[in-house]
């Protein structure tokens, strides 16, 4: 089970032989099951990104102020927001 994260969209491939096939179901509906999450686990979370964006590349920082310049607050990014 792999996923591959866009924008706005998550895309899920299940690869697995026919006698897996019923594991790979149950591993994917435990992907879809909702979590319960706390706010400790939001704000954890949100301090991640936080220290993840401290990490962009020079290129990435670039690509992104271009973007803004092209499209302002209107554009969607391709990355998200």
């Amino acid at each position: 089970l792999t996923a591959e994260t866009h924008r706005d969209a998550i895309s899920f491939t299940i690869r697995c032989r026919p006698d897996q096939t019923d594991a790979a179901v149950r591993a994917f509906a435990r992907v879809l099951k909702p979590r319960e999450l706390s706010v400790a686990m939001v704000e954890r979370e949100a301090q991640i990104i936080r220290l993840e964006s401290q990490l962009r590349s020079n290129f990435s920082l670039l690509f992104q102020s271009a973007w803004n310049q092209a499209y302002g607050e209107a554009g969607l990014h391709p990355l998200g927001n």
